[in-house]
């Protein structure tokens, strides 16, 4: 496998992966088994495996410690099975080095994961590869994962939203879809995150402060910076104003 830079990534390379996202997003459990094979899996069933692990009743089973570098490479490993499953001539998931300028990945075009702020009300994101990019009903199927796990009692009054319609998403938001506020930029922003960050990190030699580097927004963490600016700071939050939270907190 080979894991390259978006920005390395031509326009062709490009649209590949954003296809492959748009059929593990859109595509039915039965329908993406059986056409693509058993790693196929849902994108909806991604955000629920990690908003499973964070709310685990028995404590956050994905961060905040020593396994948080470890489950996240087997999530990681766990999506970009999926993807290939799809199509094996992407031959790995790209990544975003957050060192780069934000306009590589963030922008309004195609080929771009939408404006930084939603440009319509409530600040939905409109345009990008993910235009009006839903976030879909918690329906049977999904119900059905966390209990296939052993895990009960995880999801009551997770997911909810102000028309009372169960939804992939915590924050009371009154539209179904992705949204990024303005006021997020007043608390984080990707530019903020540096080389010097990056080497930071690399630089630890005890694996429990490694983990804490890549996590937390502290130390200006990586890990936090994505979740932010793809539209959540948890996998089960799609958005949320920030003027409510403190540094490090979002």
């Amino acid at each position: 496998r080979v894991r390259r830079n978006w920005s390395s990534l031509d326009d062709s390379e490009k649209q590949k992966y954003i296809n492959a996202l748009h059929i593990l997003k859109w595509t039915s459990a039965e329908e993406g088994k059986s056409s693509y094979g058993d790693d196929f899996v849902r994108y909806d069933e991604l955000v629920l495996h990690h908003s499973t692990a964070k709310n685990d009743p028995r404590g956050d089973q994905a961060h905040l410690g020593m396994h948080f570098a470890l489950w996240h490479s087997l999530f990681i490993l766990k999506f970009e099975n999926a993807l290939l499953a799809v199509d094996p001539s992407l031959k790995g998931s790209p990544y975003w080095d957050l060192r780069d300028d934000i306009g590589e990945v963030m922008g309004s075009s195609d080929l771009h994961f939408g404006s930084t702020t939603g440009t319509r009300p409530n600040y939905t994101i409109i345009d990008g590869a993910f235009a009006n990019w839903t976030v879909s009903p918690f329906d049977e199927y999904l119900q059905q994962v966390p209990t296939d796990n052993n895990i009960t009692g995880i999801l009551d009054d997770v997911f909810n939203n102000f028309t009372g319609e169960t939804l992939l998403r915590k924050t009371d938001v009154p539209l179904p879809s992705l949204v990024r506020y303005s006021k997020c930029a007043d608390v984080v922003s990707p530019v903020q995150y540096s080389a010097s960050d990056y080497e930071a990190c690399l630089s630890i030699d005890n694996f429990a402060d490694f983990n804490r580097c890549l996590e937390s927004g502290a130390t200006n963490g990586a890990h936090e910076l994505v979740h932010f600016w793809l539209g959540s700071a948890g996998s089960e939050l799609y958005g949320f104003p920030c003027s409510l939270f403190s540094p490090p907190n979002c």
